[in-house]
């Protein structure tokens, strides 16, 4: 049985999303959630990186 994904639109007839548009979907969706995992990494390791590498360099200056 083929996998089909199936939206409704007002009272119309029900249109079907073609294999194209699925793999699309998916490949925004993986690209998507790579994306937001990179952002937060980034996040946490910057200020871990901060404070490991420049850390020396403030209290040179102060």
């Amino acid at each position: 049985m083929p996998y089909s994904i199936v939206q409704q639109v007002d009272d119309s007839e029900p249109v079907t999303l073609t294999a194209a548009q699925r793999k699309g979907i998916i490949a925004a969706c993986i690209g998507n959630f790579i994306e937001w995992y990179e952002f937060v990494l980034y996040g946490y390791f910057a200020a871990t990186l901060a404070q490991l590498f420049f850390l020396l360099t403030q209290r040179q200056h102060h």
